[in-house]
């Protein structure tokens, strides 16, 4: 099989499978079946695109270069087809393709861990905020989540061993606090889960050793045990605020 038949095999499906489904929106009798066509194209191009490069240009190249090349074909396609459908699918895409092409792109100037994935997390959130104030706000739940836990995960790996480890509680609280406001219960999810995380990471590394370790354990099950009871009073809080 030469490189011409394995980038047609498998690119070609997926480009078909695109314009099938720009096709079949111009039809009512054909809308429902746009979607899966769709979803089959985003899967199917970005690994076309890889063969395309591994038959063309091998072993010439960053390894990175390539996987920014085509994310960012990605996100310009999905943004243009949402621009166009207005579709919920491609919004969700164009995150998904945005967040890939930002943490490449970070990764490949040199900024890494912790720092990376707050910047990424922030613009997930922002892009979330937006999302949930639209008629797609089906994708938001699920880039809050992603959002949140990026965001406290990177926050704890830069603060965690540094003189401003305790500065997490503020991060954390503001996110409890930023999940009433945005009325969403997968940030307060995250931000109590991650709290209860915390707590129990700093008793261990800190207090393992003090005479008053059972009682610390106690204290801290204590804890868990009003914020569960907090997360549950928000939760109902929040599904009420959205329900009215």
């Amino acid at each position: 099989m030469t490189s011409a038949q394995r980038v047609i095999i498998t690119l070609g499906p997926g480009l078909l499978a695109f314009i099938l489904g720009a096709l079949s929106l111009r039809d009512p009798r054909f809308a429902k079946v746009s979607t899966p066509l769709f979803l089959t194209a985003v899967f199917m191009q970005p690994f076309g695109m890889f063969v395309f490069v591994n038959e063309y240009f091998p072993d010439s190249w960053d390894p990175m270069l390539p996987a920014l090349a085509i994310s960012a074909v990605m996100l310009v396609q999905q943004a243009v087809g949402f621009i166009a459908w207005r579709q919920t699918s491609f919004a969700f895409f164009s995150i998904l393709f945005w967040s890939v092409f930002v943490g490449m792109a970070m990764s490949e100037a040199g900024i890494y861990g912790g720092k990376a994935a707050v910047a990424l997390s922030i613009s997930l959130l922002c892009l979330s905020s937006a999302a949930d104030r639209t008629p797609h706000r089906a994708i938001a739940p699920f880039w809050y989540l992603i959002g949140t836990g990026g965001l406290l995960g990177g926050f704890f790996d830069l603060a965690s061993g540094t003189r401003w480890e305790l500065s997490y509680l503020g991060v954390n609280a503001f996110m409890i606090y930023l999940s009433i406001v945005l009325a969403s219960r997968a940030i307060l999810l995250i931000s109590v889960l991650a709290l209860m995380a915390w707590l129990g990471w700093y008793t261990d590394e800190y207090l393992a050793d003090v005479i008053g370790w059972p009682i610390a354990l106690i204290a801290l099950g204590m804890v868990m045990l009003g914020l569960s009871a907090y997360a549950v009073r928000m939760g109902q809080t929040i599904k009420t605020a959205k329900a009215s």
